[in-house]
């Protein structure tokens, strides 16, 4: 039987994009982390780490209004699972050491109502990013 190769695998390519979006975030470019995500949303709506992330990149340009919205979807996502899995207890551990630090600082601040997020940087130290605060 033939060997599959990563690059007839779909999902490579969803993961790919995924990546792509936190790092966009990770680097400042808020819009286009918003619009990949909301791309591979498109695409396949219950790939529900990608919501929790839009949720982050949607808070952390200032977007409140629009973060809690798509948290709200992820929580009512997949019968219940993206509430099961993306609990505000639960979110941060989930996507500790996968995401980049930003994108983890801005959840912390969507689940605390805060324009000020704490995550582990490259260094491992515990550092503070500064969200804007929505006029």
């Amino acid at each position: 039987m033939p060997c599959k190769s990563a690059a007839d695998d779909a999902n490579v390519g969803t993961i790919a994009l995924a990546n792509y979006a936190l790092a966009a975030f990770e680097t400042g470019d808020d819009d286009l982390a918003i619009k990949s995500a909301r791309q591979l949303l498109r695409r396949d709506p219950e790939f529900l780490d990608t919501r929790c992330a839009l949720t982050a990149f949607l808070w952390g340009s200032g977007r409140r209004a629009a973060a809690e919205d798509t948290w709200e979807q992820l929580q009512q996502s997949a019968d219940g699972l993206g509430a099961a899995l993306f609990s505000r207890t639960a979110a941060v551990e989930r996507v500790r050491h996968r995401w980049p630090p930003r994108a983890t600082a801005a959840l912390v601040a969507f689940l605390n109502l805060s324009d000020v997020g704490q995550a582990e940087g490259y260094d491992l130290m515990l550092h503070d990013y500064q969200f804007p605060i929505p006029s």
